[in-house]
């Protein structure tokens, strides 16, 4: 007698899927599992119940997925864009890291602001020249012409 119904979907006329392996017709859920729970002696009822509670709950998450297809194209949509997002923070990170790591290389070393320096004269003692001058201000977060003050650190770039 074809009076079974289908655990998922409630579709009624089915054969006994607990000793043949069907599909159901109705939703297309595999119900072989009822077979090997059915047979094997291992399985206590209160194991059964769980899996086939789980895969009710599969087949019902299959379900809803496919009949909202606008709703499950505008997920993909925006993980798509998260997804791009997190790609573009990780390279802004590593352009930051990058930066960092240049600046450092750059600074030889600091120099304690004597009375009567400026940044020309800083440049000439210490290179020779008053060429590094602007390097050491903006290094330092200055203008050219700020004025400076003794005992002030400031670093100095490579030559």
């Amino acid at each position: 007698m074809n009076d079974n119904k289908c655990p998922i979907c409630g579709k009624a006329g089915l054969e006994d899927f607990r000793n043949i392996a069907i599909t159901c017709p109705a939703c297309n859920t595999d119900l072989s599992v009822f077979v090997l729970l059915n047979k094997s002696p291992k399985i206590n009822k209160f194991k059964s119940l769980i899996i086939a509670c789980l895969l009710c709950l599969s087949a019902v998450l299959l379900l809803l997925i496919n009949s909202s297809y606008k709703t499950q194209k505008e997920l993909k949509t925006k993980l798509f864009e998260n997804t791009k997002n997190i790609v573009q923070l990780k390279d802004s990170i590593l352009n930051v890291k990058k930066q960092a790591l240049i600046e450092k290389q750059a600074i030889e070393d600091i120099y304690t602001v004597k009375r009567g320096d400026s940044f020309c004269r800083i440049s000439s003692r210490l290179f020779g020249t008053e060429i590094y001058a602007k390097k050491i201000a903006v290094l330092n977060g200055k203008f050219l012409n700020d004025k400076i003050y003794v005992g002030a650190k400031f670093k100095l770039p490579k030559k």
